[in-house]
């Protein structure tokens, strides 16, 4: 049985889900693979579980976290370190 599948059948929110179901709709949110049998179960969890979870960040701050999140931009240099030095 597909992994997803056993975890979708698990969820509350998608017990009415079945495997011959047409279409799968999925959850990307960071590391969250749970799967739905329809769209507005999706957005149901999204909401639930991940967006009122969330921490609130400014407009203007997010181009930073996303930066921070990926494990981009500018490295600390080792000079800046050891300027008393």
């Amino acid at each position: 049985m597909d992994n997803s599948i056993s975890e979708v059948a698990s969820h509350p929110l998608s017990s009415s889900f079945q495997a011959s179901s047409g279409h799968v709709y999925s959850c990307k949110w960071a590391w969250c693979r749970l799967t739905f049998s329809d769209n507005a179960l999706l957005v149901q969890h999204v909401i639930h579980e991940h967006a009122r979870r969330s921490i609130p960040v400014r407009r203007r701050d997010i181009a930073i976290v996303r930066r921070i999140e990926e494990g981009s931009g500018d490295s600390l240099h080792m000079s800046s370190l050891v300027k008393g030095v």
